[in-house]
């Protein structure tokens, strides 16, 4: 597991440095997926490619981190959310209109990112850094360092409290509402 060394003898690496993994190592993984020839290249089929465990392990990293840096992408505009929530705090339809505006990327778009993410044990306090991966066969750990995500957490806990929460935005929670139930009477059907 050459691949993953610089990854595990860390207790916790920054996004600059799971950056810099993803550069390195994307011309391996194109190659392991270059070299599966099964026939199910789309999501439909299990792949069924003879990969070594080591490939295996290598790509889930690859991917799990690569979706983590994207996480990362929304950490300027997280940060603008929440300067921007300080100044209007004190006008609740300002409040809504920022609720209103950030719906989509805090509810939709970042709905799991603090349980996905910040949810690894069963004492909070333990929960300081991202956990990025986990393979409890190998004894494989990646955390990534919380500061550099803290912004979106901050303005993710932020959208959540006064969201679910204190209910500011309550047709947005009915809207939800009717959305799961709809989609629950689907699959009931199914």
């Amino acid at each position: 597991m050459q691949e993953l060394n610089f990854l595990i003898n860390q207790s916790t690496v920054s996004v600059a440095e799971v950056e810099w993994w993803l550069l390195k190592y994307s011309d391996y993984v194109k190659e392991i997926n270059n070299n599966c020839n099964c026939c199910s290249k789309t999501d439909e089929l299990p792949c069924v490619c003879k990969r070594t465990e080591n490939e295996k392990t290598t790509l889930e990293v690859f991917y799990n981190l690569d979706e983590l840096t994207q996480y990362h992408r929304i950490e300027k505009y997280a940060n603008e959310q929440i300067i921007e929530f300080k100044q209007l705090n004190k006008n609740p339809k300002e409040v809504k209109k920022w609720l209103i505006k950030n719906e989509k990327i805090a509810s939709q778009d970042l709905a799991c990112f603090l349980i996905d993410y910040l949810d690894y044990s069963e004492n909070e306090k333990d929960n300081i850094n991202l956990l990025a991966y986990r393979n409890e066969n190998y004894k494989i750990e990646v955390f990534v360092d919380r500061k550099d995500f803290e912004n979106l957490i901050e303005f993710k806990e932020l959208f959540d409290e006064l969201y679910y929460a204190k209910k500011l935005y309550p047709e947005g929670l009915k809207r939800i509402d009717k959305e799961m139930k709809t989609t629950a009477n689907k699959e009931n059907r199914a």
